[in-house]
């Protein structure tokens, strides 16, 4: 069960964003008790459209049941959120990613969780402008988070055929916002991967946080 929310606040930016509006808060589930991975949930992985496709970015673990860190991660939220797992406030979350070739996205996942709320949110892909979350280039309503701290279902997004045409080397961005028509209560989390920087985007602009990233992944296929 979760204890206590941290709020994961960078000094300059928040002085920063807090000029440009309502301050949205920033906040990181922590401490969570370590759930055995559950059993007979099946990912959905790129065997849905078939063998041709390709991992075009993944920073998840290397089996199914070590996909993610399940304790721990950014809340995402609706305008309305339930529940004292997060705050008050809407807030989206961002992870960017570079494909190495020029490719077509297909498939997105990320380890996005439910505490409360009807369960629905948006999965995003975004193009990159400044560094920070752009414009969006297809977006896709799902339904079906598990209840976050069980590892390691994935919510999965099927962008179709032939899906979104990719550069290689420019950033793009995986994004989890909240669908304020038919799920304004959502209230959830995307767990945390295991290395690296991770970033959060917000109503009145879009800041970094000084952590781990986001687990998510990127499928589809390269010409």
């Amino acid at each position: 069960m979760a204890r206590k929310l941290l709020n994961a606040v960078v000094g300059s930016l928040f002085a920063l964003t807090l000029a440009c509006g309502t301050l949205l808060a920033q906040s990181r589930v922590s401490d969570f008790v370590k759930l055995e991975p559950s059993v007979g949930n099946t990912p959905f992985h790129e065997a849905a459209l078939g063998a041709a496709t390709v991992t075009i970015f993944s920073n998840l673990g290397p089996s199914s049941t070590d996909e993610y860190n399940d304790t721990d991660g950014y809340c995402v939220a609706g305008a309305s959120p339930t529940g004292p797992e997060c705050s008050t406030d809407e807030q989206w979350i961002g992870l960017p990613f570079t494909p190495a070739k020029n490719s077509h996205a297909t498939i997105l996942e990320v380890a996005v969780g439910v505490f409360a709320g009807t369960n629905g949110f948006e999965l995003s892909l975004y193009n990159d402008v400044s560094g920070v979350p752009g414009t969006p280039l297809a977006t896709i309503n799902v339904h079906d988070a598990p209840t976050f701290g069980t590892c390691c279902t994935l919510v999965s997004a099927n962008l179709g055929s032939p899906g979104v045409a990719l550069t290689a080397g420019t950033q793009y961005w995986v994004v989890a916002r909240s669908n304020d028509t038919e799920a304004p209560t959502f209230t959830g989390a995307w767990a945390l991967a295991n290395d690296f920087i991770a970033y959060n985007p917000a109503q009145v602009g879009w800041f970094s946080f000084p952590s781990a990233p986001e687990a998510g992944a990127v499928k589809g296929t390269v010409p």
